[in-house]
């Protein structure tokens, strides 16, 4: 346990865990994490790489079930708001200018967005 902690760093800020986060939203893990795992909990070297794998394959799924869907969900229940279809997504607007409208996380949070914490992974609902 306490190896897993220092590789994922002491807080989500922690350069260990943005680089963790970093290398796993490529799909890869640092062989600078593979030889943490393989000298503090004195694993082979194949143990030590199926063991990042692992953690790896959770970071990604994780990501997916708490970020990446829902943020999608987000997306199509805005573009219902907006009135635009699939058809409007593939029909070129040359008139459109992409720069008009402000992201929405250029948007400061508010009292109003709902702030969640899940074991020290914080996200943010707008």
């Amino acid at each position: 346990s306490r190896s897993i902690n220092s590789l994922l760093g002491s807080s989500p800020d922690s350069f260990e865990c943005t680089s963790l986060l970093s290398d796993a939203m490529q799909a890869k893990i640092s062989t600078t994490a593979i030889s943490h795992l393989k000298k503090n909990l004195k694993l082979s070297r194949a143990d030590s790489v199926r063991l990042g794998s692992k953690i790896l394959m959770q970071i990604i799924i994780l990501f997916k079930n708490h970020l990446w869907k829902n943020r999608c969900e987000r997306v199509i229940k805005w573009e219902q708001s907006h009135n635009i279809t699939v058809q409007d997504k593939h029909t070129p607007n040359h008139n459109h200018n992409h720069n008009s409208k402000a992201c929405h996380s250029d948007r400061p949070i508010t009292a109003e967005d709902e702030i969640i914490v899940l074991d020290g992974l914080i996200l943010l609902h707008r």
